[in-house]
């Protein structure tokens, strides 16, 4: 289903005979996704060049390699906050 709901929502809209809707709404979600897209990929194979950027790889790659769990936000780790799924360093990690 990953990829595929610009789709799913905007075929709804267009069911729902909503077609002043549809366009606007489905090409906005298009370009979410998108964006959300390269900068996931950005975060995987770009080196960041800022403290900003390496703080946020850094935050992402905790989500890959040690618990997909936690740490969801890609470009804003304010988010895992927000849900309470940012991970925990314990004290023996951070020395």
């Amino acid at each position: 289903m990953e990829g595929k709901a610009p789709l799913v929502i905007g075929g709804g809209l267009y069911l729902a005979h909503r077609p002043d809707a549809t366009i606007p709404y489905f090409a906005g979600i298009l370009f979410a996704y998108l964006w959300y897209d390269f900068t996931h990929w950005s975060t995987h194979y770009r080196k960041p060049l800022t403290a900003w950027g390496k703080s946020v790889r850094s935050h992402h790659m905790a989500h890959h390699f040690n618990d997909p769990g936690k740490n969801y936000g890609i470009s804003h780790k304010w988010i895992d906050n927000v849900l309470s799924t940012t991970r925990k360093r314990d004290a023996a990690s951070k020395e």
